[in-house]
């Protein structure tokens, strides 16, 4: 995890679900976010291995926009650094980083159920 921020922060999605004025909706994308995570994984890493900066910078912005959107801060946090890596060119700079992501991603899998098992109450209906 990056110094200082979180795996998951609960408030960003609680402002998600005030904002789309819609609880379940709000619950139903985190809960397709956390689902997502291994295929997105996988298809950073691939796209890095294979150097391919197209596909590697289209999962990472999608992984990104979809991290920040519902509070997964690390994960937001490690696609910004291979973001910057890959748009400058760095690819094998960017295996580590991808690495790390993948092992943030990893986490967040398995706090996945416990997490929406603490958020069910509060967002559904």
């Amino acid at each position: 995890m990056t110094e200082g921020r979180a795996l998951f922060d609960p408030q960003v999605i609680h402002t998600l679900a005030l904002n789309l004025g819609n609880k379940a909706l709000a619950f139903r994308f985190l809960s397709d976010y956390l689902t997502l995570l291994p295929r997105r994984k996988i298809r950073i890493i691939d796209a890095i291995r294979d150097d391919d900066p197209e596909a590697a910078m289209d999962a990472i912005l999608s992984l990104k926009i979809a991290s920040s959107m519902v509070g997964a801060h690390d994960a937001e946090d490690r696609s910004l650094v291979l973001q910057s890596l890959v748009a400058k060119g760095h690819l094998e700079q960017s295996r580590p980083e991808a690495t790390a992501l993948g092992a943030a991603i990893d986490a967040l899998v398995i706090e996945g159920p416990g997490i929406l098992a603490a958020l069910q109450p509060h967002l559904s209906g």
